[in-house]
Formats: C-alpha cells, sequence, structure tokens
C-alpha cells in the first residue's frame, strides 16, 4: 500500500478511532472557527500521542501520522489566512481540529504531528519521496475543489507560515518536495 492508497482507504478509518472533545463553552463563545460540531484530538503538544496511536497497524504508523500532519495543516491554514473559505472548506472537509479544548490556545502547533511520532520510533523511512509527492498532488488537485485559482497561493502560504517551518527528517522531505512540485509544476 502507498501513502496515497492509505489515505483514500484506511485514513479516515482510522481517525475515526482517536479519541475525541468537545469545545469548551469559553471556545464556542470566543472563536467563530469553532461550532458545536467541533471536536478535537491530540491535547497539549500531542500528549495523546500513545493512546491515539495504539489502534493504528505498525506498517501505517508512518502513513497516519503523514495524513493527521496534512490534514491539520491545511485546516489551520484555512483558519488563519483563508477565512473568507472557512464556511465552504467546512462543508467540504470537517475536520477535527488538533489541540486542547481547555482554556489558552485550543490550537496546536502542526510539528508535533511529525516530532512526535519520530521520537518515539515511528519509522518514515520506508515512505518513498515518490509516494510523498503522489499524496501532495492529490492534495493539491482536491484544494482546487474550494480555492479554486488560489490553490498554489494557499500552499505558498503555508510554506511561509512560521509554524510549517521545524527540525525534523520527515517534516524536511515534506516540505522540499511540496516546494518541488509548485515550483515543477508536478501537480498540474
Amino acid at each position: 500500500m502507498t501513502l496515497l492508497q492509505y489515505s483514500k482507504t484506511q485514513f479516515f478509518n482510522d481517525l475515526k478511532l482517536l479519541q475525541f472533545s468537545k469545545p469548551n463553552d469559553i471556545i464556542l463563545k470566543h472563536n467563530p472557527y469553532f461550532n458545536e460540531r467541533t471536536v478535537f484530538f491530540g491535547g497539549r503538544e500531542w500528549s495523546n500521542f500513545n493512546q491515539d496511536i495504539n489502534h493504528v497497524s505498525d506498517t501505517n504508523k508512518g502513513y497516519f501520522c503523514i495524513c493527521l500532519f496534512s490534514m491539520v495543516s491545511a485546516d489551520q491554514n484555512i483558519q488563519r489566512h483563508f477565512t473568507n473559505l472557512i464556511d465552504r472548506w467546512d462543508e467540504k472537509f470537517k475536520y477535527p481540529k488538533f489541540g486542547d479544548n481547555g482554556f489558552g490556545r485550543p490550537n496546536e502547533k502542526v510539528k508535533y504531528l511529525l516530532q512526535i511520532p519520530e521520537q518515539n520510533g515511528v519509522d518514515f523511512d520506508g515512505i518513498s519521496d515518490t509516494e510523498i509527492q503522489e499524496y501532495f498532488c492529490a492534495h493539491y488537485q482536491n484544494g482546487r475543489i474550494i480555492l479554486d485559482e488560489n490553490v498554489e497561493r494557499f500552499f505558498n502560504i503555508m510554506l511561509e507560515d512560521v509554524d510549517f517551518n521545524f527540525e525534523s527528517n520527515i517534516f524536511s522531505r515534506f516540505r522540499r518536495i511540496m516546494i518541488e512540485s509548485i515550483n515543477e509544476n508536478r501537480c498540474r
């Protein structure tokens, strides 16, 4: 199975097995991007990592973490930089939010979705650059559904975001492939 095949056939089944929590009343009252359908997973700095990943087969753990990372990165990019598209985005892609439903900043930094697994021995080395490019290009094309001609701008803004730049071997590969794919028009 490739990363793209996993994302299409197994990821959402594995995603459903996460432990979710609802935002508290304060978050609902003061954050226009969350509503009564919003759910959170992960906790602060992905404190629920072991519990969240336990149900995923060992061969799919790397795939699962990359899918979580890309899902949350796209969702947070919409929330931060494309607020005019949030309603359309949520109609098509109502993703769970990564973070904590307590007090403070509810969204957690996406870097934890790759750093914590690396620190805990999740193997990303078996995922080829070709698999990552195929997966990214599928997301690039899916982005056109909501973003139309803004899809390239969407990913370039994501690449420039300070929270989308951190030390991690798999992240460095993923970022490099995104940049090459966009700059060389590989996803058209």
